[in-house]
């Protein structure tokens, strides 16, 4: 016969620190995803790849007319005037409004919607102006892979250190 004796008290000790450590481990890891969105997003817009992973639409002559006389650094990019609604030449685009914390684990990103209204008629295209739909902002296949990933190495850190 074997017998093993268990010490409530330090068990109870041991799984709130665990516990504890897990959800700021958590709220770490979700802020961290949320920024491989939003870098993710950036990359695929200057790369000129929808979140679907397939290249967008070609802009129309007429567009790339118009982009070279207001001399926009990227003339036949579509979604690259100035850089305000995606990102993609370094500054604006998509960001995090919320973080993560311990007590609320969600996180939240937003597209410049205030500073780029027009984000949105891009996202869903508006056939009846000729404006095709070019999906920017969500996350692709690759982020979503990178996230899981990362997800699945941090809990088999934290089951290894249990």
């Amino acid at each position: 016969m074997m017998r093993m004796s268990v010490d409530a008290k330090k068990l109870q000790k041991n799984l709130k620190k665990i516990l504890k450590d897990t959800s700021v481990t958590f709220a770490r890891q979700t802020n961290q995803n949320a920024q491989i969105v939003v870098k993710d997003i950036k990359d695929r817009v200057a790369k000129g790849i929808d979140v679907d992973e397939r290249p967008f639409k070609p802009l129309t002559q007429f567009t790339i007319q118009e982009k070279k006389e207001l001399n926009f650094p990227r003339p036949t990019a579509p979604l690259i005037g100035t850089g305000a609604m995606t990102g993609a030449l370094g500054k604006g685009g998509a960001y995090i409004t919320k973080r993560a914390t311990n007590k609320d684990p969600l996180a939240e990103i937003s597209a410049p919607t205030k500073k780029a209204p027009y984000s949105i008629d891009h996202q869903k295209g508006i056939p009846q102006r000729g404006l095709p739909q070019r999906k920017w902002f969500g996350i692709s296949k690759t982020a979503e892979a990178t996230i899981k990933l990362r997800i699945e190495r941090e809990i088999e850190r934290l089951i290894a250190n249990f």
